[in-house]
Order: structure tokens, then C-alpha cells, then sequence
């Protein structure tokens, strides 16, 4: 973490892959296992269907932070319909975007793994716990918004690490 104007340390958002997602499957668990391999991507998940039910509200979240020494700010929102809108964000004080991603998929987990899949193509990583290889989803309803990491305990998905 580096020094903000104030002297609080921002988050550094690192250039580079992060360790992979974890092996989803019996099959990748035995090739992690025996050949030290990871998958290189989260699936896609269920189609998001229709916009039947009543939009909630958007749950923003925003926080500074440095991107190879530019000061940056990142803007994570997202809603339900029922199924979830993700949008992240990441602007310079001038405000150019550096990094734009938004996806409509069935929960909000399955629009962090396509937010992770897209960081990895990117070759960025943002220290969010819903972006952590180990994240651990606990419960498979679409507006879930409660992710365990072994080490760290229950947080937020848009929650600094």
C-alpha cells in the first residue's frame, strides 16, 4: 500500500495474475493435485433471464487507490432485477477510465467470477475479498453478498483486503 494525500495507505491495485481460481470440479482438483495445475477461468454460469422482477436499489461503493504510482479511484455498484448488474470502474482524477466492466449474470457471485475472469485478462488485481482466488460464497442465492476467506472471515465482496 502506498501513502494517500492525507497519510493513509490506499489499496495498490497490482499489475500481474493473481493466483488463479480455485478448481471447481473433482476433474480440476485432481489435475491442481497431480500436474500443479489451475483452471484459467471461472465458467460462465446460469443465463441471467428476464428483468421480471422489481429493480433494487444500487449498492454503490468507491475507494482510492494506486495503479502503477497514478492515483486512481475504483467505483463498484451493482443492483438486482432479480438477477445482478455488476459495474466496476476505474478512473484517473482526470477522469479517463483505465478499466470499465459491466455484466448482467444470474448473482452477484457469478458477476465477481466474470469480474475476476476479466482482471485476469487484463493482467490486473484489484485487493477486493469477492476477487480473492479463496473466496468462498456463503449461499448460492442470487443477491448472496457474504463471502468467507479462510484466514479472514466473513466480509463484504467489495471489502478491502
Amino acid at each position: 500500500m502506498s501513502d494517500g494525500p492525507s497519510g493513509q495507505s490506499l489499496p495498490v491495485i497490482r499489475i500481474g495474475k493473481s493466483e488463479g481460481p480455485p478448481p471447481q470440479t473433482v476433474r480440476d482438483w485432481l489435475k491442481a493435485l497431480l500436474w500443479g495445475e489451475q483452471p484459467a477461468r471461472f465458467p460462465d454460469g446460469p443465463e441471467p433471464g428476464e428483468a421480471t422482477g422489481p429493480q433494487t436499489f444500487t449498492v454503490s461503493i468507491a475507494f482510492d487507490a494506486t495503479f502503477d504510482d497514478l492515483a486512481v479511484t475504483c467505483h463498484f455498484a451493482y443492483h438486482f432485477d432479480p438477477a445482478c448488474t455488476l459495474t466496476l470502474l476505474i478512473d484517473t482524477e482526470e477522469g479517463y477510465h483505465l478499466f470499465a466492466f459491466e455484466r448482467r449474470t444470474y448473482s452477484l457471485k457469478h458477476s465477481f467470477q466474470l469480474l475476476f475472469n476479466a482482471c485476469q485478462q487484463a493482467d490486473i488485481v484489484i485487493p477486493v475479498t469477492g476477487l480473492h482466488p479463496r473466496a468462498q460464497w456463503q449461499s448460492d442465492a442470487r443477491d448472496c453478498d457474504c463471502v468467507l476467506i479462510p484466514e479472514l472471515g466473513e466480509r463484504h465482496p467489495c471489502a478491502l483486503l
